[in-house]
């Protein structure tokens, strides 16, 4: 058995892949994005409060157990200098790289868009076939409707709240990666 893609299915389907595109483009941006970087932030704060304390707890004990004194004020201010002066390069390069991104998604709505259009008139005024093109808008409007308001709940409900990295891996990964910058520091002195 073949399936057979008549003209108001085709046009069905590119409305349909249209609406979609347009529909997570605009709830990637507008929630997810937005939603997961504070979550992230929430996360971070939190393993950082939580793993902090032992990670000086471990720098003291390797301090005192190999005679070496620590300069906390210059630690302090190295660190104030890192938050003062963040790296420009690496926020030019994350905000080209999505600016890239949220342009490359206007391009292929604005291109999905124009597909619908082309093919209507394609299949209306050179086929000749009769297409009710608002009875299809209208059902894939109501559709995504239904489907928007669905993942919406579904991510204020479940993904907004859903944490990828366990805090303990992550507070582990943090201390290795301060115990090895340290005794780098401590071989270069």
């Amino acid at each position: 058995m073949r399936l057979e893609l008549k003209e108001e299915i085709i046009i069905d389907i590119c409305i349909h892949i249209t609406i979609l595109f347009v529909f997570l483009y605009i709830f990637f941006y507008a929630i997810i994005s937005k939603t997961g970087e504070q979550v992230l932030n929430s996360n971070i704060k939190s393993i950082c409060d939580s793993n902090i304390t032992p990670i000086l707890t471990q720098i003291d004990k390797y301090t005192q157990d190999n005679k070496i004194n620590v300069d906390w004020q210059k630690i302090k201010t190295e660190a104030q200098e890192v938050i003062d002066n963040p790296d420009q390069k690496i926020n030019e390069d994350i905000e080209n790289t999505n600016n890239y991104y949220k342009k490359l998604g206007i391009i292929i709505a604005v291109c999905l868009f124009f597909l619908c259009i082309i093919l209507y008139f394609y299949f209306t005024y050179y086929k000749g076939v009769s297409i009710d093109i608002s009875y299809l808008v209208k059902e894939n409007l109501l559709i995504f409707f239904l489907i928007g308001l669905i993942e919406f709940v579904f991510f204020k409900l479940v993904g907004s709240v859903y944490i990828p990295a366990y805090p303990t891996s992550i507070g582990k990964i943090v201390l290795d990666r301060v115990k090895y910058n340290i005794k780098q520091k401590i071989n270069n002195v």
